[in-house]
């Protein structure tokens, strides 16, 4: 393989992991707002 084929290999695998990797960073995160409340009591015998 010569070196311009190569490079051109390297170039493009690094620009589609840069653009796969912002379309990951944009999908919108969402956590729940409820509390829920556990009985410490249970975990006291372990």
């Amino acid at each position: 393989m010569n070196l311009k084929s190569q490079l051109k290999k390297v170039l493009s695998g690094t620009l589609s992991f840069t653009m796969i990797s912002t379309l990951f960073l944009n999908f919108p995160v969402k956590a729940d707002d409820i509390t829920e409340k556990y009985l410490y009591t249970m975990f006291a015998a372990s």
